[in-house]
């Protein structure tokens, strides 16, 4: 490569970062003092390094860098969400605690590795998948084999339900194979707002296409609608939410 080629790369990525900036600072969801952000390109793929305000942050902020790179590069979410430093130990036992207390896993043979241990928590005969949880640093590295999109999905939310998690990597694998679809997403949408003992999920409709996902109905209080958004952000395979809800009627 030249250093012609060198400074034209260098002047396309310079723009590709301007860009995903000018971008973030229009979307009024995202408070960018809140946000330690490290656009690096590498090779062909963005790498989104640094520190998020919550998943709805991390969320949208990659799906931003998709929408706009996404067609040069691939995009590397490394982005943690600032939920205050615990050690790997400590996080340990809510990891073990949450996939252990989830009923569609009580089939499932499932593991923990925390400080260079590797505990096995449970190992039904026969087991009906596995699932092994590494710590290191905050960051949750999700391996092993689950028998549905919505199990795979439904192991990475009920981490993020736990304070503590900064980055979760999902690498579950669905055997055998099946096709994702906006109604996978739907059904997983709906049943993680089921399972928030917080949020009153019968009170919202859900609806899903191509990824974006609509979000209609009433909650009583603000809070319980952020709890409502955070949710569904979680849930891996959204793209967009919009948000239909409306705070303060219907319930009391």
């Amino acid at each position: 490569m030249n250093g012609g080629e060198h400074e034209m790369n260098a002047t396309s990525h310079e723009d590709l970062v301007t860009s995903i900036y000018s971008a973030l600072a229009e979307d009024t969801r995202i408070n960018l003092k809140n946000v330690q952000l490290d656009i690096r390109p590498v090779g062909q793929t963005l790498e989104l390094h640094g520190k998020v305000e919550n998943i709805v942050s991390k969320r949208i902020l990659a799906n931003i860098a998709r929408q706009i790179g996404g067609n040069v590069f691939e995009v590397d979410d490394r982005l943690r969400v600032n939920t205050g430093d615990i050690s790997d130990a400590a996080l340990r036992d809510k990891v073990a605690e949450a996939l252990l207390g989830e009923p569609v896993f009580s089939e499932y043979s499932i593991s923990v590795v925390a400080d260079g241990n590797e505990d096995l928590l449970q190992d039904p005969q026969p087991a009906a998948g596995n699932i092994r949880a590494s710590l290191h640093g905050g960051v949750v590295t999700l391996s092993g084999e689950v028998w549905s999109i919505t199990h795979m999905r439904l192991a990475e939310v009920v981490l993020w339900w736990i304070p503590g998690c900064q980055r979760i990597d999902n690498q579950l694998h669905v055997l055998p194979a099946e096709t994702d679809s906006d109604d996978e997403l739907t059904d997983a949408v709906k049943i993680v707002l089921e399972k928030d003992p917080l949020v009153h999920a019968s009170q919202i409709r859900v609806g899903t296409a191509a990824g974006v996902v609509e979000l209609d109905g009433q909650l009583p209080s603000e809070d319980e609608h952020m709890l409502a958004l955070l949710d569904t952000w979680a849930v891996p395979g959204v793209w967009e939410v919009y948000d239909r809800i409306e705070v303060g009627r219907g319930l009391g």
